[in-house]
C-alpha cells in the first residue's frame, strides 16, 4: 500500500490547479482521473472575467472580448466590456498539468477510477482505485474530493448535499464566419427558462451552447439548441458545422458553508463552487484551489492537519454572501425567464447601464442595492427622461 501526503481524486480543473499549487512544497501527491489525458476535457465554455495578471494564465490560452451582447426574444443591449476573456480550456488543463508535472513528488494516474474508500471517525483511512484495471490501495494524511458532480469522497463524508440543482448543457464547437471579439448571451423566448451563449475562443473558431436548470427538459436539449440556432440568427455569426459537441453536467444551488471534515476537503463542482447564476467556475475554483494549497501547507508546515479548516473559512469570507444572492436570484430567474415581456424589461434596464455597471451584472458581482439602484436609474431615465430605451 503507497502512502501519499495528499491524495486528489480527480484531474479536472479543480484537482489540476490544486496540484499545480502543491507543486514545489515537498509533499508527495497523487493525482487521480479516469480519463485518458489532461487535455480531455467534459465542455469547452470556458468565459471568464477573473484577473488573469494575478492568476498566471499564460497569454496565449486567452481571448480577449471587447463587446458583450445581452439577447431577449424581442430586444437586444449592446456595450463595451473590459477584462473579459474565453480560456482554452484544453491548453489550460495541459498547461496545469506540465506545472504539477516539473515537481517529482507530484504523480498524476489516468485511466484510474476511485472504487471504494474506506471511512472511520469522520475521516477516510484510505481508497482503492483501478488503475487500468488493477487494483490499488492508497492510504494518504489528507484527501480531496474535485470529482465534480460524482462527488464520490464528498458524498461519503456528508460534505456534498444529496440533493442539489443540476444543470445540462449542450454546446458546440463551431467555425466563426468573420474574426469575432463580443459573446452573444440569450435569454427568455424559447429556451425552457435556460440561457444561450455565443463565446469566441479565437478568431476561427466559437463556442455555442444552451444551458438548462430544469431536469424536465433535458431530453428536449437538441431542440432548444436547435430553436436557438435558427430563431436568434447565430447563422449570421457562426458557420452551421459543428467541429465537436459535448454534454456537460454541472452540480451548482445552494453555497455550502463547509468544504472540510476530518482529513477530507471538497473542491469545485462538488463543493458548488461556481456561481449559482452564471457558472464561470474557473475563476472560483482557481481561487478556491489557491486558498486550499495554502491551507494543506499550512497544516504540514505546523504539524496540525486541523489547519486545513482554514481554507473553507477563507473561501466564504468572499465568496459565500455574493453566491447566495445569486442563488436567490437563480431561483427568481427559473420562473421569470419563461416570461418574455419581463425579460425585455430587464434588457431596457440594462441598456440604461454604463459600462462598469453592465459589467458588474455579466460578471455576477452584484447585491441587491446595486440592482435597485440600476433599476431606479432605468425609471429615471425611460419615465422622467422620456428616453426610448
Amino acid at each position: 500500500m503507497k502512502k501519499y501526503n495528499v491524495i486528489i481524486a480527480g484531474a479536472g480543473l479543480a484537482g489540476l490547479s490544486l496540484a499545480k499549487e502543491l507543486a514545489g512544497s515537498g509533499l508527495s501527491v497523487l493525482v487521480i482521473d479516469r480519463k485518458k489525458s489532461a487535455g480531455e476535457v467534459r465542455y469547452y465554455s470556458s468565459g471568464t472575467f477573473m484577473n488573469v495578471d494575478e492568476s498566471g494564465i499564460p497569454g496565449e490560452f486567452l481571448h480577449a472580448i471587447d463587446k458583450a451582447v445581452f439577447c431577449s426574444k424581442n430586444i437586444s443591449c449592446t456595450k463595451n466590456i473590459s477584462g473579459c476573456y474565453v480560456i482554452d480550456r484544453v491548453k489550460l488543463y495541459n498547461w496545469m498539468e506540465s506545472a504539477a508535472l516539473k515537481d517529482e513528488n507530484i504523480k498524476i494516474r489516468y485511466g484510474c477510477e476511485v472504487k471504494s474508500a474506506g471511512y472511520r471517525h469522520g475521516r477516510i483511512t484510505g481508497i482503492s482505485y483501478l488503475d487500468h484495471g488493477r487494483q490499488v490501495e492508497a492510504i494518504a494524511d489528507i484527501y480531496v474530493d474535485c470529482t465534480g458532480t460524482a462527488a464520490v469522497l464528498g458524498r461519503k463524508a456528508g460534505l456534498t448535499p444529496k440533493k442539489s440543482v443540476m444543470a445540462l448543457g449542450v454546446e458546440h464547437l463551431v467555425p466563426l464566419k468573420d474574426d469575432l471579439r463580443t459573446v452573444f448571451l440569450y435569454t427568455g423566448g424559447n429556451l425552457g427558462g435556460g440561457y444561450g451563449w455565443v463565446f469566441p475562443n479565437s478568431r476561427q473558431q466559437a463556442i455555442t451552447g444552451v444551458g438548462l436548470i430544469k431536469p424536465k427538459l433535458f431530453h428536449k436539449i437538441n431542440e432548444i439548441f436547435a430553436e436557438m440556432w435558427n430563431k436568434r440568427n447565430i447563422s449570421g455569426i457562426c458557420k452551421h458545422r459543428s467541429i465537436a459537441k459535448n454534454f456537460a453536467a454541472l452540480r451548482t444551488g445552494r453555497p455550502l458553508g463547509r468544504f472540510v471534515k476530518g482529513n477530507i476537503m471538497i473542491l469545485g463542482d462538488s463543493a458548488h463552487q461556481a456561481s449559482p447564476l452564471l457558472g464561470e467556475g474557473i475563476r472560483f475554483i482557481l481561487d478556491a484551489s489557491t486558498e486550499a494549497a495554502a491551507s494543506i501547507k499550512q497544516a504540514f508546515l505546523s504539524g496540525d492537519l486541523k489547519r486545513i479548516h482554514t481554507y473553507g473559512r477563507a473561501w466564504r469570507k468572499k465568496h459565500y454572501k455574493n453566491f447566495k444572492f445569486l442563488y436567490f436570484i437563480q431561483k427568481i430567474m427559473k420562473v421569470v425567464s419563461m416570461n418574455d415581456f419581463i425579460m425585455d424589461k430587464g434588457v431596457r434596464v440594462l441598456r440604461c447601464c454604463n459600462e462598469r455597471q453592465y459589467r458588474r451584472v455579466l460578471s455576477g458581482d452584484i447585491d441587491f442595492g446595486f440592482l435597485l439602484f440600476i433599476a431606479v436609474d432605468a425609471w429615471y431615465q425611460i419615465k422622467i427622461l422620456k428616453n426610448r430605451i
